[in-house]
Formats: structure tokens, C-alpha cells, sequence
């Protein structure tokens, strides 16, 4: 299996490497060869302009690109992989577990936030039945919604939020 790397950072995956380097550059099978072809001289292809490396690895191709994710990890088992450049090979990356477990989270708590940003829109109107001051409550109780992600940005956790109430 060939993996192109950039940085720490898994860019494609592939059984061929040239069709690894194919997916790296985006482009089709005849545009390939035509850049190959540019790049050759005497028969030796140089790849020196490239900021990526091409390397073989030995995984099974198939396991590994199934769960082969578009922002450069792995996720396989529960685990995210990346690529140690000093160890030459794929090794696990608890950073990116913790940050991508973070951010599935904060998915949650602003959908939770939109929903009752929606379920109070009416609140707001010209045509609403409420009063002033409750008008002005409701106001409050909205504005700490936007605001929560700033307030509470400590929290790791949808359980540790802590909603506003919502006026009476």
C-alpha cells in the first residue's frame, strides 16, 4: 500500500502508487500521464517538486481506506492514525481523537442552540401577543443563546452545558 503525506498529515491512500499520486493531484488517468511525461527525463521521473512524499507501507489496503477520512486521519476502531515521519509509520493520534470527539460535541450543542433560537423566533416578531418587558426577556434569553458557545467554551461535554431558562 502507497500513502501520500504531507507534513503529518494523510493525503491519499492507495494500492498503486501511481494512482496515489494521481488522487493527490486530482487529476484523470490521460492528464496524469501527460504530466508524467513532462517530468521525465532519460526514463527517471523527478519528483522533486512535489511537497508531499509517496511511501510504501505494509497494511491492508482495503481496511485502511475504508476508513480513510478527507481532513488526513484514519479512524479505525475508535482511533485516529496518522503518519510519524521519524518512525516511518502510521502510529495512533490521541490529539485528533480528543479535538474530533470536541467538535462532534459542539455539533450537538449548536443544534440544541438553533432549535431554541427557532422555537422562539416568534417571540421577537412585530405581531408577537407579548408584552414589553417580556419581549425583552425573551431577548435576553436569546442573545445567551448566541452567545454560548463564547460563554461556555470550556465545556467539553453537551451534559456540562448550561442552558438559559426560558422566560415564563
Amino acid at each position: 500500500m502507497f500513502i501520500a503525506v504531507k507534513d503529518t498529515k494523510i493525503i491519499s491512500i492507495h494500492e498503486l502508487e501511481w494512482m496515489c499520486r494521481m488522487e493527490v493531484k486530482q487529476i484523470e488517468i490521460s492528464e496524469y500521464w501527460t504530466w508524467l511525461e513532462s517530468i521525465t527525463t532519460e526514463g527517471v521521473p523527478d519528483y522533486s517538486g512535489e511537497d508531499y512524499e509517496i511511501i510504501k507501507v505494509d497494511s491492508d489496503v482495503n481496511t485502511v481506506r475504508t476508513n480513510f477520512k478527507q481532513d488526513g486521519y484514519i479512524i479505525r476502531q475508535n482511533y485516529f492514525l496518522k503518519w510519524d515521519a521519524s518512525k516511518k509509520e502510521i502510529v495512533k493520534d490521541d490529539t485528533a481523537k480528543a479535538a474530533w470527539e470536541l467538535a462532534e460535541e459542539w455539533k450537538e450543542i449548536r443544534k440544541q442552540r438553533t432549535r431554541l433560537l427557532l422555537e422562539s423566533d416568534w417571540t421577537q416578531s412585530g405581531d408577537s401577543p407579548l408584552t414589553t418587558q417580556k419581549k425583552s426577556d425573551w431577548a435576553k434569553y436569546r442573545t445567551s443563546l448566541r452567545t454560548l458557545p463564547e460563554d461556555q467554551s470550556t465545556k467539553t461535554k453537551y451534559s456540562d452545558i448550561t442552558w438559559s431558562t426560558k422566560p415564563s
